[in-house]
């Protein structure tokens, strides 16, 4: 081992500068998602594969959207939390008051523009209806209950809810927390059940986008024959 540091040395030493920065430094590829088995039996299948699951995110729609945080004084900083309360901190930890901060987002040409964050949704505005069995093709986040406020409101609420049962649609809408960056689709569809109903609203950034499809024409890989414990051959006691 000694013998091949020091000829590693000497490589080091006639090498030039451009290279030395760059001995060493091993891209590894990160293999993504947490690894399992995944085993099956029955009567005409029986499988034991090992595999890797990964959740679906809506990353690729978070990402489009860059949104740097600025103090007047164009000082970057960052929205994070500390022992009593969420605040606005540049990169030494000093804090800074909310109403100086500025916030911009970052063209795809380069360019910056000054936006403010979206105002919570108050009205569920419905925009378009589309086929409810379209559900599934939605990455769904959460899902929340939406029934009348009042009493005399639950009639035109049910007219609104039979509607979309005989279109067979759901209604989509926009929909904002507030305070922040991140707006959704709404999908609001009726449940109907025991002389009963309400409208749920499901949560939505993007439909469905699987990245971790695998080729059909693949070979199965050959089972190996694996020795076995010999056969008992002592008598029953």
């Amino acid at each position: 081992m000694a013998k091949k540091s020091l000829q590693l040395e000497k490589v080091l030493a006639k090498a030039k500068p451009e290279i030395k920065s760059e001995i060493g430094k091993v891209k590894v590829k990160r293999v993504s998602g947490f690894k399992a088995t995944l085993e099956f039996t029955g009567e005409e299948l029986s499988v034991t594969v090992p595999v890797r699951f990964e959740k679906v995110t809506a990353k690729q729609v978070q990402e489009k959207l860059k949104i740097v945080h600025r103090h007047v004084s164009g000082v970057e900083v960052f929205n994070k939390p500390s022992p009593y309360k969420w605040g606005w901190y540049d990169a030494e930890g000093n804090e800074y008051p909310e109403n100086e901060i500025k916030h911009y987002q970052i063209l795809p040409d380069g360019r910056e523009i000054e936006v403010k964050p979206f105002e919570r949704t108050k009205t569920l505005k419905i925009f378009k209806l589309l086929p409810a069995t379209s559900l599934s093709e939605f990455l769904v986040e959460s899902q929340y209950e939406v029934w009348a406020e009042a009493e005399t409101n639950i009639p035109a609420l049910l007219k609104f809810a039979e509607y979309l049962s005989r279109k067979d649609a759901m209604a989509v809408c926009k929909f904002s927390f507030g305070r922040g960056f991140k707006e959704y689709y709404g999908l609001i569809y009726p449940i109907f059940r025991e002389g009963k109903f309400l409208l749920i609203m499901a949560l939505t950034m993007q439909k469905i986008q699987y990245e971790h499809w695998m080729p059909m024409d693949v070979e199965a890989a050959p089972i190996k024959e694996t020795a076995q414990t010999p056969i008992g051959i002592l008598e029953e006691i």
